[in-house]
């Protein structure tokens, strides 16, 4: 009894400096709007940003869902399907564009800004739940995460804090509906991609042992609660994976993200591993320096403020469990860090409360505090101002990926669409998805990249004799070859097969150069078709070749 007085003391004393009075709420709606108003003009800016390699795969193979066609029949990756089908949702909302694209990652970058708002308000105060939502979204605007891109780890986290807010909720509460539901959208987010079971195993743990500590322990409510928990995330589970059982996929879809995925997060050995995270950390704190050290005050607060105190499992256990999402294989790509954003903008959160606590003995020491949680804030934004305010949409996208191919993929993908009928079929050879996206054609092969078959693992060989035959049989009308080193990662690892024996025989024998596109410099890309794409020989390293059948009448 007395354990439990204690907890709402600290509760209370938590929540001193957060009654809520109608000016309290009025600057609590300023504010967040005012970061939400800021953030849309950023990225209203750069909606029309070109889709990069993974936004490409996502997008075609929504489009293909859209015409019934499952995920790994036509189209193969090792990525769970949830963030599939997300996309052929957001391809119906908002149109099949990349803007559209752009536009549904803007609601969902907010939505989640959102939710973030609402889970430190309901662990702690107004003031963490402000920090955490405004940090959130600063450092996802950031090129260092690749943030203004769709990637899954957008959707991943706005499912996982979703069920990780009903889930404190649902146990502080004593709501089983709510449990269920935070269940249901923590399985959803594993189904989008599997960094997602870090934060499945977190709720986990986290609903087992809020009800494991509550005295006097009973068996069968513990057994209920946790067992309504495991329901949702079944739940979540089953409805995605029908499809494939009744279409009888399903063989294809465990060797894919499962067979090939665990061959795949084995690749990279612990000291690789140990190397990417120091080169990959150091290039995300830089821009967001101000709000890692507001994080670290954060660490601080949960150990030495008792009103902090009483969460420290839980704001521990998010940010190890988040930590662990992105080392999974050990590659620590920038993108992969938006699963370490909401667990860090939560510390800052608590950083910022921790420091007008201990500065807020008077007037002029509140005023200290408040300047430096707004230069921690402020800081990304002007280290970052040339990229924010000045780059166009492709600057920005030279500057995020360098010479990759991506702006160049609209104006392939259009030439493509205007020489063939909506059921020819077209090739890429590289890692280019995008471009079946954007022409709007299907793929000769289900290899949208071709990097499994370049990696050293058992499958290499199978997948390359696979690729050849699908390309064969389905006779395309157009092939682009892509010449550029991170569209294929060739090793000396690689089986030849292709490059050596198929590729420049296959070319040479049924097709002719109808296209080249030579990427000079960040400002500069020669687009050569026809007859002047015959005679041109590329100046630089990096570009595209364009090849039709040889019976093609184009003009």
């Amino acid at each position: 009894m007395g354990k439990k007085k204690n907890d709402k003391k600290i509760k209370k004393e938590a929540l001193k400096s957060d009654l809520t009075t109608p000016t309290k709420k009025l600057l609590t709606v300023l504010i967040m709007g005012s970061a939400i108003f800021f953030v849309c003009l950023i990225r209203l800016r750069f909606l029309e940003v070109p889709l990069e390699r993974d936004e490409g795969e996502y997008a075609y193979m929504g489009q293909l869902l859209l015409q019934g066609i499952l995920p790994y029949s036509e189209a193969y990756n090792m990525k769970f399907p949830g963030i599939y089908f997300i996309y052929a949702v957001i391809l119906i909302l908002f149109g099949k564009t990349h803007t559209g694209i752009h536009l549904a990652l803007l609601f969902v970058n907010i939505a989640t800004a959102i939710v973030l708002f609402l889970l430190g308000k309901q662990l702690f105060n107004n003031i963490t739940g402000i920090i955490t939502a405004v940090s959130f979204l600063i450092m996802t605007l950031s090129p260092s995460v690749q943030g203004l891109w769709a990637n899954s780890e957008h959707f991943v986290m706005l499912l996982a804090i979703g069920g990780i807010l009903l889930m404190v909720i649902a146990t502080e509460k004593n709501n089983t509906k709510q449990l269920f539901l935070s269940g249901f959208l923590l399985g959803a987010a594993f189904l989008v991609k599997q960094n997602g079971i870090l934060f499945l195993l977190f709720g986990i743990i986290y609903v087992c042992w809020n009800y494991f500590k509550k005295a006097p322990l009973r068996l069968r409510v513990f057994s209920i609660k946790v067992g309504l928990f495991i329901l949702g995330v079944v739940t979540s589970f089953c409805i995605l994976i029908i499809p494939f059982l009744v279409a009888g996929n399903f063989d294809k879809f465990w060797f894919w993200t499962f067979k090939y995925a665990s061959e795949y997060v084995s690749l990279i050995p612990i000291s690789s591993g140990i190397d990417n995270f120091k080169r990959s950390f150091m290039a995300i704190i830089k821009p967001n320096l101000s709000i890692v050290i507001l994080s670290l005050f954060g660490l601080i607060g949960v150990i030495y403020n008792k009103a902090i105190r009483a969460r420290w499992i839980f704001s521990y256990g998010l940010l190890i469990a988040s930590f662990l999402s992105l080392c999974t294989g050990f590659y620590f790509r920038p993108h992969y860090y938006i699963l370490f954003l909401p667990a860090l903008s939560l510390h800052a959160g608590i950083g910022a409360y921790f420091i007008v606590k201990k500065l807020s003995f008077n007037k002029l020491q509140t005023v200290v505090a408040l300047c430096i949680i707004v230069l921690s804030l402020v800081y990304p934004i002007l280290t970052q101002k040339e990229f924010l305010f000045e780059l166009s949409p492709v600057e920005a996208c030279r500057l995020t990926y360098g010479l990759n191919p991506f702006p160049e993929s609209l104006e392939v993908a259009k030439y493509i669409n205007k020489y063939t009928e909506k059921n020819d079929r077209v090739a890429v050879l590289g890692s280019e998805p995008q471009i079946y996206f954007y022409s709007q054609r299907r793929a000769a092969t289900g290899y949208l990249y071709t990097y499994p078959l370049m990696e050293s693992h058992k499958f290499a060989l199978q997948m390359q004799k696979e690729m050849i035959n699908e390309i064969e049989s389905n006779n395309p009308k157009y092939i682009v070859f892509v010449n550029i080193h991170s569209s294929w990662h060739i090793s000396s690892h690689s089986v030849e097969l292709l490059f050596m024996n198929w590729i420049p025989g296959f070319l040479r024998q049924g097709y002719r150069i109808c296209g080249i596109v030579d990427i000079i410099s960040p400002n500069t890309t020669i687009y050569k078709w026809g007859n002047e794409a015959i005679s041109y020989h590329p100046r630089s390293m990096y570009f595209l070749v364009i090849y039709s059948k040889k019976n093609n009448l184009e003009n």
